[in-house]
């Protein structure tokens, strides 16, 4: 590391640029190497040379490399020790840096206000130290939790620290664009959120504040695209990428594959998130993110399309697999006709549950529309049903999610049949039946198949679509 005469507290500094720079470079190999112990070590040496601000400024890179793992109780405990060194010293760009990581995490740890107030005096700070790099990631962290917390006007303050971001040319631009596109999907605003998610691509991977959590773009668009053979070989690939490591923080993708092992086993990370020691709770990683983030899921998963005791998904919907998936390419019906009268026991749960969320955005609507139909088949009372189903039709349709909107055409074309309207039946059904043809998606197929044929009129052995899976 240099001549013999080389300060040790600078050869101790030196060792934990060359640490950050690891991390950067490969954060999944920089945390299987076990170079965490080592990085303690050089914080807890600097911090005994009496070097309060070096020593601080190894213990925030720690806790942001925990936190990057969605190690929540590790983390904070790095940043908190990190802020006490700070705590006596002045106003810094280390200390600054420090306040910014400690809002992040209580923006991801969904402590709403926490993150907000955190925020706002990072903010300060910084503007006061000119650290605009500072400035735009405290902008972001703000606004993003504002939106979490259910205000959506966190949507217009997300903008305004975009704009900052991009006239500034900040490395924080590209967590913006993530965040807004984020905030924009999850309002069901899927062409704007696709521009901003281009506009991030262009932009050069960052360094330091400028981190941002993997994801899989190109999965969730396949999904949203109704291409489930995308979907499922891009989500394969992902989770079997250096990218994505154990894609701790892919919470939407992952509450596809879970259920449904699109992945064919239990998708990484599953027992860290675990293990991570996060808050528990409905708005906490653990449970994959904000409530209404995951209302679609649960919401189709647990009432849109009815499904057996374990809630799967659209991966055993279609019968199919993956040369990754051990389930093999059955064909059983995976929803026998009788069971499409609804399943109280998922349905009422997942109505009271989407009626608390503080942000009631399209997919909310969509995933109440379905419960509350589910229930009213459970009721017999089908026709009202079919008319529910209809409008999360309906919705699916404004938002653009061409997967969801034609599972909820086959629930409303089967509960149609069920209260003796055929005629309004039908397209429904040829709809959906024509998605899983497309998508040779047997499992749906098998079950749609008699209920074609029954609007249709025509004999068992007459063909309900061409097309060869």
């Amino acid at each position: 590391m240099g001549p013999e005469q080389t300060d040790p507290a600078e050869r101790l500094c030196v060792e934990t640029l060359a640490a950050e720079l690891r991390f950067l470079d490969d954060p999944d190999a920089f945390y299987a190497e076990g170079s965490v112990a080592g990085l303690e070590r050089l914080a807890a040496e600097l911090a005994g040379r009496g070097h309060a601000g070096d020593a601080g400024r190894t213990y925030t890179l720690l806790g942001q490399i925990e936190w990057f793992r969605a190690r929540h109780d590790p983390a904070q405990e790095y940043l908190h020790r990190s802020l006490a060194l700070f705590a006596g010293e002045p106003d810094s760009p280390d200390a600054a840096s420090a306040h910014a990581e400690l809002a992040r995490l209580h923006m991801l740890s969904y402590r709403h206000v926490e993150a907000m107030t955190a925020a706002r005096r990072t903010q300060d700070m910084a503007a006061g130290l000119g650290l605009p790099e500072v400035v735009g990631n405290a902008m972001v962290t703000g606004a993003t939790a504002q939106y979490l917390s259910g205000d959506p006007a966190g949507i217009g303050e997300l903008t305004t620290a975009v704009d900052f971001c991009r006239a500034g040319r900040l490395h924080a631009l590209r967590r913006g664009l993530n965040n807004l596109a984020t905030a924009l999907q999850e309002e069901g605003d899927l062409r704007r959120s696709y521009a901003l998610l281009d506009e991030m691509a262009e932009v050069g991977r960052s360094a330091g504040l400028g981190l941002t959590t993997s994801f899989s773009d190109e999965s969730m668009r396949a999904y949203f695209a109704g291409d489930w053979n995308a979907t499922l070989l891009s989500s394969a690939e992902f989770f079997g990428s250096s990218v994505a490591g154990d894609a701790p923080w892919e919470a939407q993708l992952r509450a596809l594959c879970a259920g449904s092992g699109c992945c064919g086993r239990r998708t990484p990370g599953t027992t860290s998130s675990r293990l991570s020691g996060w808050p528990p709770g409905p708005d906490s990683p653990r449970s994959g993110g904000p409530r209404w983030l995951m209302g679609r899921c649960a919401g189709r998963c647990r009432a849109a399309v009815p499904t057996p005791p374990a809630c799967s998904t659209t991966w055993r919907l279609s019968g199919r697999g993956t040369p990754r998936s051990p389930h093999g390419t059955g064909s059983r019906p995976l929803f026998p006709p009788r069971r499409w009268s609804g399943r109280r026991s998922c349905a009422r749960p997942s109505r009271s549950w989407l009626a608390t969320l503080p942000r009631q955005t399209l997919w909310v609507q969509a995933a109440g529309a379905s419960a509350e139909a589910a229930l009213l088949s459970a009721q017999s009372r089908h026709v009202e049903a079919a008319t529910g189903h209809a409008v999360a039709v309906g919705l699916y349709d404004q938002i653009g999610d061409v997967t969801e909107r034609a599972l909820a055409q086959a629930a409303a074309g089967l509960a149609y049949l069920a209260g003796e309207r055929p005629d309004a039946a039908r397209p429904h059904l040829e709809a959906a039946a024509s998605f899983a043809v497309g998508n040779c998606a047997t499992g749906l197929l098998a079950t749609l198949t008699p209920a074609v044929r029954a609007v249709r009129r025509r004999p068992a052995s007459g063909p309900v679509a061409r097309g060869r899976c």
